[in-house]
C-alpha cells in the first residue's frame, strides 16, 4: 500500500512539474534606416494550450515611434488587444485571451504578431525591444487555468 501511495504521489508530482512549463516570448531583431517603417516579430515557444496571456512590451523612444501591429497569429488576438496609451513613452499593454476558453498552441518559433516602429535617430545603434511587467504583469493561463511562468527574451532594431 505504501508503494502504491508514493507512486501515486510521485505521478501527480510530475504531472505539477510538466504543467508549470515555461512559455517563452521572443522579439525578434531586425534592422532599418532612419525615418524607415520596419516591423519586429515576436514570437512564442512551449504555446500550449493556453489559454491566456498578459505583458507589457517596451521599448527606447527615442529612437523608436510606435506605428501599428499587425499579422496577428492567434484566435482572437487583433488591435484592440494592444493599449497604446502609453506608446509616446515606449511602452504597449497586451491582454489576450481564448474567447472559445479551449485552449490555442502553437509551433515553436511562430510569430504570434509583428510589432511595426518608425525609426526616428540613432544610426550605428541597435534600440532594445523586450517585455517588462509595468504598467502591465506577466501572467500566462493554460487550459488547465495554471499560471505558468514566462521567460522574455528581447530583440532590436539595428539602425543603419
Amino acid at each position: 500500500m505504501r508503494i502504491f501511495l508514493f507512486l501515486l504521489s510521485f505521478h501527480f508530482l510530475c504531472q505539477g512539474l510538466h504543467a508549470q512549463r515555461t512559455v517563452t516570448f521572443a522579439v525578434g531583431t531586425v534592422s532599418g534606416e532612419v525615418n524607415q517603417t520596419v516591423c519586429v516579430p515576436v514570437s512564442v515557444a512551449d504555446f500550449q494550450n493556453l489559454l491566456s496571456m498578459q505583458y507589457t512590451i517596451q521599448w527606447d523612444n527615442r529612437f523608436l515611434e510606435f506605428s501599428g501591429v499587425q499579422d496577428f497569429g492567434l484566435p482572437w488576438l487583433s488591435e484592440s488587444n494592444f493599449g497604446t496609451q502609453l506608446a509616446g513613452e515606449g511602452k504597449l499593454t497586451v491582454v489576450w485571451i481564448d474567447n472559445a476558453l479551449q485552449g490555442v498552441t502553437r509551433t515553436d518559433g511562430q510569430p504570434i504578431y509583428n510589432l511595426c516602429f518608425k525609426i526616428k535617430g540613432g544610426r550605428g545603434q541597435s534600440a532594445y525591444i523586450g517585455l517588462t511587467q509595468q504598467p502591465t504583469p506577466y501572467e500566462v493561463v493554460n487550459k488547465q487555468e495554471k499560471v505558468l511562468p514566462l521567460n522574455a527574451v528581447s530583440g532590436a532594431i539595428q539602425v543603419k
